[in-house]
């Protein structure tokens, strides 16, 4: 796990703007800090780096790239130098996934795994996902995520992000004058339609026409980010039926073919999924925690954190070397 005196290593890191996707200034700044643990650029203007398994059919996966700092007025600090207030590091991507990144390139340094870092990752991209479907792994460790423990995960869910939209057909009208339920019994349809199937739906956004008078409402469109596990496609299929829904992102879930560990799925989502279907399996060690704030000004990570995700890596490291999966 990253000792104290790799703290240096994770300040230089987040120095770095990061933000995706990446310029080629900030690639070659990347491909120069991550030849020092002996990983390469891929071909061309590729968004990602790799270090090449020796003899072995398990990858790691992970990334660098991060969303934008976002209103700089909020940050108690520059988002990309690291610092400690109350025994906390706070920085740019410091959780999502800069520590997490750091402390796989340590843990798998000495194994015959091979290693992705992806440069891509917040912006959709698809360049390391296709460079690992083309190695064709029988083993994918995903580190990365959010989540509220220190578990191992089987896989990732899908997502669903998008909109959905409300039209009545009618004319707006003064409310004096009409009495008007469309807008409402849509939303109520929506919300049985969703528990009574318990789909992981959350509204994002609502959007209509402005108006300077009160008038009703007869159009309007719904943000939504639907999570879903692998047996929920029905009800996600039934879903887009009913809405049809104008997308945003896409994601199916990842998971292992030959996975019988019992273990539960991550909540978050991953574009790998968009190519990598014949894993045998998938082992999800996220190390950022909800609290974290990640993709919001001052995220933050604490030493004990660094530490107890390291232990789990550890753990999945030793477990794979000598042949098992618990």
């Amino acid at each position: 796990m990253m000792q104290v005196d790799s703290i240096q290593a994770l300040a230089d890191l987040v120095a770095i703007d990061t933000v995706s996707p990446l310029s080629e200034e900030t690639a070659l700044r990347v491909s120069n800090y991550l030849a020092d643990f002996g990983l390469r650029r891929g071909p061309a203007a590729s968004a990602y780096w790799l270090r090449e398994p020796r003899d072995s059919k398990v990858w790691v996966y992970t990334h660098i790239d991060t969303k934008p700092p976002g209103e700089r007025t909020r940050w108690h600090s520059d988002p990309f130098a690291l610092s400690e207030r109350e025994s906390r590091l706070y920085g740019l991507g410091i959780s999502d996934a800069k520590f997490q990144l750091l402390n796989a390139l340590e843990v798998f340094a000495s194994t015959p795994f091979g290693i992705v870092v992806d440069g891509a990752e917040e912006s959709g991209g698809l360049d390391a996902a296709s460079r690992l479907a083309a190695a064709e792994p029988a083993v994918l460790v995903v580190v990365d995520g959010s989540t509220d423990s220190d578990e191992l995960y089987s896989g990732t869910m899908g997502q669903l992000d998008g909109t959905i939209q409300f039209d009545s057909g009618l004319a707006p009208a003064h409310p004096a004058r009409a009495h008007r339920r469309g807008a409402l019994e849509w939303l109520s349809q929506l919300d049985r339609f969703v528990e009574q199937r318990r789909l992981r739906l959350n509204v994002t956004g609502l959007t209509s026409e402005p108006r300077e008078r009160s008038l009703t409402l007869e159009q309007a469109g719904l943000r939504f980010d639907l999570r879903y596990g692998p047996t929920e496609l029905d009800a996600v299929a039934a879903f887009r039926s009913r809405y049809n829904p104008v997308l945003r992102q896409n994601y199916p879930p990842l998971f292992g073919r030959q996975e019988r560990s019992g273990r539960p799925i991550a909540t978050f989502s991953s574009p790998l999924a968009l190519r990598l279907r014949d894993v045998d399996h998938v082992l999800v060690a996220p190390g950022a925690r909800p609290e974290n704030g990640n993709h919001q000004p001052n995220e933050w990570i604490d030493r004990s954190q660094i530490k107890r995700h390291g232990a789990v890596l550890r753990r999945v490291a030793d477990a794979l070397c000598g042949g098992g999966l618990s």
